[in-house]
């Protein structure tokens, strides 16, 4: 079994304009909503062995939040620059790249191209909102290169709006 879950990073704060956009931090409710997604990823049991994340601030601040909440079933954390603002094909491509050995894996990063790739991977769903998780569960995915072309046995969305299902 491999997982992926797309994780769109969360609210960000715009009150000051002279920040760019790769420098905004997250605002209350960002602060509020990425460490209660890590305590629900951690009442699913999910857990991921590697989480390629987005160097924005935002993304950062979102990962390092839910990975406070993950504790040991954290694991390891790498930064890709190139996740700042990537298109669908450019996330697509930096997961189907990754090492096999890897079962349990997470991407943060920004849409339009992590609701796009939830779309393109069998999601339904319109927009993923700040602070999102799409899981897609793969049985039969021998490689991540495979990615695209295998579809998952279980897609969950998980909103901060949205109540947790038992």
């Amino acid at each position: 079994m491999r997982r992926l879950s797309l994780i769109r990073h969360a609210k960000s704060d715009w009150s000051n304009a002279a920040r760019g956009d790769r420098d905004r931090s997250l605002n209350d409710r960002g602060r509020r909503d990425a460490p209660e997604m890590g305590r629900r990823l951690k009442r699913r049991g999910l857990s991921f062995e590697l989480t390629l994340a987005s160097d924005a601030c935002r993304a950062q601040e979102t990962i390092e939040l839910i990975r406070a909440e993950l504790k040991e079933d954290a694991g390891r954390l790498q930064v890709e620059p190139a996740l700042y603002l990537a298109s669908a094909e450019d996330v697509l491509a930096m997961i189907t790249g990754q090492d096999d050995r890897i079962t349990d894996l997470a991407v943060v990063g920004h849409n339009p191209g992590m609701t796009s790739l939830a779309l393109a991977l069998g999601a339904e769903i319109e927009n993923i909102p700040t602070c999102g998780i799409v899981t897609f569960a793969y049985e039969n995915l021998g490689s991540w290169s495979e990615l695209g072309q295998v579809k998952p046995v279980v897609i969950e969305v998980d909103l901060p709006k949205l109540p947790l299902k038992d």
